[in-house]
């Protein structure tokens, strides 16, 4: 009886999917991070910087520049799923002028239906003249005690079912 137990553990151990759950999930941490539900910056940097972070494990980094023009690009084997759509991979950029209409510090180029996200998210549309404006859709910052706090923000990119969404705030001023 014993015997046929540890047969049964053994099998469930070495069962597929089951050897993944010892790699380390950048995942969720990446997802708190886009979504302004950890610090972005320092999430990112800590990952990038991790001896663990390797493609081996997971993920690839690469880390250039430094100051206003520093970049961190953090590419997943498995992708980060939210609402739907997709990313596999993970950008910090202290340059705002990356992309027209986005202001995200920490963000990732989804695939899938971006209207999707914005209701899930609760996001509205921001005028183009706000000055609090990551996004062309973003969480509203009712209530908020600073004038300028992090928030998410979504702008659907000119390829079709592409979009930026990531966690920013009025470009660091």
């Amino acid at each position: 009886m014993l015997f046929r137990f540890a047969i049964v553990i053994a099998a469930l151990v070495m069962a597929p999917g089951h050897a993944e759950a010892a790699v380390p999930s950048f995942q969720d941490s990446l997802s708190g991070a886009v979504l302004c539900k950890r610090d972005p910056l320092a999430t990112v940097r800590a990952i990038a910087g991790s001896k663990s972070s390797t493609f081996e494990r997971g993920i690839a980094t690469s880390t250039f520049g430094e100051a206003e023009m520093e970049k961190n690009i953090l590419i997943l084997r498995q992708p980060i799923v939210i609402a739907g759509a997709r990313t596999s991979s993970i950008i910090l950029s202290l340059d705002s002028s990356s992309y027209f209409n986005f202001s995200g510090f920490v963000y990732g180029i989804f695939e899938g239906d971006f209207k999707s996200v914005v209701k899930e998210l609760g996001l509205r549309a921001v005028p183009a003249t706000s000055e609090v404006r990551i996004g062309k859709y973003q969480r509203p910052l009712v209530g908020q005690n600073t004038s300028c706090p992090k928030t998410i923000g979504l702008t659907p990119l000119a390829e079709k079912g592409k979009f930026l969404l990531g966690c920013g705030w009025c470009n660091g001023r």
